[in-house]
C-alpha cells in the first residue's frame, strides 16, 4: 500500500506492529476530548481491529521518531442494503493529536490521513459503499468540509423506567439465556431481515464476534423460541452501561421475526427483569424512526427522548442520498461503538 510524505510526517496504511504506538496515541488524546473515556487495552484493540470477521481498516500518520500523532480506522460491516451484500465502514477511533491541528480553515493532519483512508477503503462494491457513525460534533464538522459527510438524522432514544418495564404475557414463548449464537441464527436472520432495506449481516460470525469474544464486555444474550416447535424467533442482547452520559442498561441489539409479535413481548419482559435485577433506574434502546419497533416499544411503555448525538454518512457512490438512510436503514446500538 503506498504511503505519503506530509510535513514532518509518512501516513500511511496500519502494519502488523503498530498497534502498541497506536494504542498510545489514543489513549493520550481521547481524554481530551470524552470526560467518560477509559483506556483501551490491547486485547480490546486487536478484538475490534483484527478480529472482526468483516476485515480491518486504518490510516495513520507516524511522526519521524515512530510516534503516531493521527488515525482514520473504521470497523467494515457487511450489508444488505436493497438485496445486494455490501460492506459498510463505521467509522470509529479517529483522532489527530491537537499538538499538530490546523482547524477547520484548511486540511489539518486529520484530512490528510483521512483522504487516502477514504480512496483506499471506499468506492463502488466489493470496496466499502457508505461510511458512517456518530462522530463528534468538531469531527463531524471537519467531515463535512472536507469528507462528504451527511446528516443523517438527530439521534433519539426509546428509555423507560426499568421498573415499568413488565412485558405481555407470551404464554407460547420460551426465553433463554445463552453464551453464545447457535448455528440457526443465520436462517432466522434470513426471515427476520425481510422488512429492511439496509440491514447489517446479523449471522453467528458477526453476533459471536460482537458481544461473545469482547473482552472485558458482560453481555446477556437471550433467545426467543416458539415453545411449539423450539424454533427461533427473536434475540436480545442486554448489557448494563451508560448513554448520553446516563448511567442504566441498554438494548445493545434486537431482532424479531416479523411475522411474530409474542417474541418481542417475551423479549421485553426479559430485559425488564435484568434491568432491575442489575438494579438499574432505566432501560434505553435505539432505534430508526420509521421502522416497527420504534413504535412497538411505545407501545409497550416507552417514551421518545432526544439525545446529544446524530447519526452521519457519506458515500462513494453518485446514487446516495441520505434520505435513502433515513427510510431504508434498520440499526441498533450493535451498529456503533456506544455499548
Amino acid at each position: 500500500m503506498s504511503e505519503s510524505a506530509t510535513h514532518d510526517f509518512v501516513v500511511r496504511e496500519y502494519r502488523a506492529g503498530d498497534e502498541h504506538a497506536i494504542l498510545s496515541a489514543f489513549n493520550r488524546v481521547f481524554p481530551l476530548v470524552d470526560p467518560t473515556f477509559r483506556p483501551r487495552t490491547l486485547d480490546e484493540w486487536r478484538w475490534r481491529t483484527l478480529g472482526n470477521p468483516a476485515g480491518w481498516r486504518s490510516w495513520i500518520a507516524v511522526a519521524a521518531g515512530g510516534e503516531v500523532v493521527a488515525q482514520q480506522a473504521g470497523l467494515p460491516i457487511r450489508m444488505i442494503h436493497r438485496g445486494e451484500a455490501v460492506t459498510w465502514n463505521q467509522i470509529v477511533d479517529s483522532f489527530a493529536d491537537p499538538r499538530y491541528g490546523r482547524g477547520l480553515k484548511s486540511p489539518g493532519l486529520f484530512v490528510h490521513v483521512a483522504q487516502p483512508f477514504c480512496d483506499t477503503y471506499g468506492g463502488a462494491p466489493p470496496k466499502d459503499q457508505i461510511m458512517y457513525g456518530m462522530p463528534v460534533r468538531r469531527a463531524y464538522r471537519i467531515g463535512q468540509k472536507f469528507l462528504g459527510y451527511q446528516l443523517v438524522r438527530d439521534q433519539h432514544r426509546l428509555c423507560a423506567d426499568a421498573v415499568a418495564v413488565q412485558g405481555r404475557a407470551a404464554p407460547r414463548v420460551d426465553v433463554e439465556e445463552v453464551a453464545r449464537f447457535p448455528a440457526e441464527i443465520d436462517a432466522f436472520f434470513e426471515r427476520a431481515r425481510a422488512p429492511h432495506k439496509a440491514i447489517a449481516v446479523r449471522d453467528r460470525a458477526f453476533l459471536d464476534w460482537r458481544f461473545a469474544d469482547r473482552p472485558g464486555h458482560g453481555y446477556r444474550i437471550a433467545l426467543a423460541r416458539r415453545a411449539a416447535d423450539r424454533a427461533l424467533v427473536g434475540y436480545a442482547v442486554y448489557a448494563r452501561g451508560a448513554f448520553d452520559l446516563r448511567d442504566g442498561a441498554l438494548v445493545c441489539d434486537w431482532l424479531v421475526d416479523p411475522s411474530e409479535a409474542r417474541a418481542g413481548d417475551a423479549l421485553r419482559a426479559w430485559l425488564g427483569e435484568r434491568a432491575r435485577a442489575d438494579g438499574a433506574a432505566e432501560l434505553t434502546a435505539v432505534f430508526p424512526e420509521p421502522c416497527a419497533d420504534f413504535a412497538q416499544f411505545q407501545r409497550a411503555g416507552f417514551r421518545v427522548e432526544g439525545t446529544s448525538y446524530f447519526t452521519s454518512a457519506g458515500s462513494y457512490t453518485r446514487t446516495f442520498h441520505t434520505l435513502d438512510l433515513y427510510w431504508d436503514w434498520y440499526y441498533t446500538l450493535a451498529d456503533f461503538d456506544l455499548c
